[in-house]
C-alpha cells in the first residue's frame, strides 16, 4: 500500500478521488496510519487540492480520528473550504471517544450553526455520546432537536434516544419514547431488556419479552444474553429457564479479540491464545512486567475479572491470558521493554477488562510509555500511571 498511489502515478495513470478515499479508507481499516499520513504527504507535495475534495478529505480526517490522533485531525478539518458531515461527526465523535466533551459539544453547536444537513446518523451517534457520558439535560437537548427533522423518530435515532434516557435513570421517558415508536426492531427491544436489567427489573424485562415475541419479533442471541443478565441481576429463578434456551440454540457472548500492528503487520490475539509462534516469550515478558509493577506501585490482580469456573490459583493465569495483555506482551517483546520509545497502540472489540485497565496504567508508569488503547467504547490513553477515562 504505501507505493500504490506513487507508482500508479509514475506509470501514468489517473488518480482519481475514488482511487484515493478507497485507499485511505483501507489504511482506516487496516489502523495503517504510517501509510495514510504518507498519502497525506503524496497530496501535499504533489499539490492534490484534498481541501476541496469533500469525500477525500473526509477518509482523511476519519484515518486520524480512528487512530487517535486528534490533533492531526482538527488541522486536516480546519483547512477544509468543503466539511462533510462525515468529517462533522468523525471529529466529534473522537472528541467525545478521548474524554474531550467541551470539544465535541463546540464542535456540534458549530454543525448546528453551519448549513450542513444533518442525517440521522450524525444524530443517533451524538445521541449515544450524550448516553455514555450521562449527560441528561444535554440529550433532552438533542431529543427536543431531532423533533425537527422528519426521520426524528426513525428506529435508529428512536433507539439511540431510548437508550440515552435508560441509561440516565429516566425510565419512564424511556418507556414513553419506546412506546410512541412508530416502528421497532430488535435493537428497541434489546435495549429496553438490557437497561431493565440494569435497573433490577427483571420481572419487566420478561413481560417486555414475551409481548415481543407476541409481535412476531425472534430475539437473537444478544437479546437473550440480555433476558440472562437481567434474570441474573434480579434474582429470579426465571434465569435457569433461560440459561436452558440460550444453550439450546447453541448461543455464546463474543470472545475477546485484540489486534497490534508491527512492520506494517496486523497480528490478533485472543483470550486465552496460545497459538501465537511468541506465546512462551509474551508469557515471559509479561510474568517480569507484573513483578515489576508490583513491587514499584503495588499492582494485585483482581481476581474478580478472571473466569469464574477455575481454582483460585489458576486465575493469575486465567488474567494473564486475556487478549489486551496478549497483544501488549507480543509489542514489548517486539520492541523491547526499554522505557520511553513510541506508543504503542492496541485495539479491542470489547469494552477493557479492569484487570488489564490497571495492569496498563501500571506498566506506562514503570516503563515510562505511552499506550493507546482503544476498546468498544472509548480511546483510553495510558500514561505515567494515569489513563485519559480517568478511572
Amino acid at each position: 500500500m504505501l507505493t500504490f498511489v506513487p507508482e500508479n502515478a509514475k506509470q501514468g495513470e489517473i488518480l482519481d478521488d475514488f482511487t484515493f478515499t478507497s485507499t485511505i479508507k483501507a489504511c482506516s481499516g487496516l489502523e495503517a496510519i504510517e501509510e495514510g499520513t504518507q498519502i497525506h504527504a503524496y497530496f501535499i507535495t504533489r499539490g492534490f487540492p484534498f481541501s476541496v475534495q469533500a469525500i477525500v478529505s473526509g477518509a482523511l480526517v476519519d484515518l486520524y480520528v480512528k487512530s487517535g490522533y486528534l490533533f492531526e485531525a482538527q488541522k486536516v478539518f480546519d483547512q477544509l473550504e468543503q466539511k462533510s458531515v462525515i468529517s462533522w461527526c468523525s471529529l466529534i465523535l473522537g472528541y467525545a471517544q478521548q474524554g474531550n466533551l467541551k470539544a465535541a459539544m463546540d464542535l456540534f453547536r458549530q454543525l448546528r450553526e453551519s448549513n450542513i444537513w444533518v442525517d440521522r446518523f450524525v444524530l443517533a451517534s451524538m445521541i449515544s455520546v450524550f448516553s455514555d457520558f450521562a449527560l441528561v439535560e444535554q440529550g433532552k437537548q438533542m431529543h427536543c432537536y431531532t423533533a425537527k427533522f422528519p426521520f426524528g423518530m426513525e428506529k435508529s435515532v428512536a433507539n439511540s434516544i431510548v437508550n440515552m434516557y435508560l441509561k440516565g435513570g429516566l425510565i419512564e421517558e424511556a418507556e414513553r419514547v419506546f412506546n410512541e415508536m412508530p416502528e421497532r426492531n430488535i435493537v428497541s427491544w434489546t435495549v429496553m431488556i438490557t437497561r431493565y436489567g440494569k435497573h433490577g427489573l427483571g420481572r419487566e424485562a420478561i413481560c417486555l419479552f414475551n409481548k415481543m415475541q407476541v409481535e412476531d419479533v425472534e430475539p437473537d442471541g444478544v437479546t437473550y444474553l440480555a433476558l440472562l443478565s437481567a434474570c441474573s441481576h434480579s434474582g429470579l429463578k426465571e434465569s435457569e429457564k433461560v440459561r436452558e434456551s440460550v444453550k439450546l440454540k447453541g448461543l455464546k457472548k463474543d470472545g475477546g479479540c485484540n489486534w497490534v500492528g508491527i512492520d506494517k503487520e496486523v497480528h490478533f490475539f485472543y483470550n486465552g491464545d496460545e497459538r501465537h509462534p511468541l506465546t512462551v516469550e509474551i508469557h515471559k515478558v509479561l510474568k517480569e512486567m507484573e513483578r515489576r509493577i508490583k513491587e514499584e506501585m503495588g499492582y494485585a490482580y483482581e481476581v474478580r475479572f478472571a473466569l469464574h469456573d477455575v481454582e483460585e490459583e489458576s486465575k493469575a493465569e486465567s488474567l494473564r491470558s486475556h487478549s489486551e495483555k496478549l497483544a501488549i506482551g507480543f509489542a514489548l517483546v517486539h520492541g523491547g521493554v526499554e522505557e520511553g520509545g513510541r506508543t504503542i497502540r492496541v485495539f479491542k472489540n470489547l469494552r477493557v477488562c479492569g484487570d488489564c485497565h490497571d495492569f496498563i496504567k501500571g506498566l506506562s508508569k514503570v516503563l515510562k510509555k505511552v499506550f493507546v488503547v482503544r476498546d468498544a467504547n472509548r480511546f483510553h490513553k495510558f500514561e505515567d500511571g494515569f489513563c485519559s477515562c480517568k478511572h
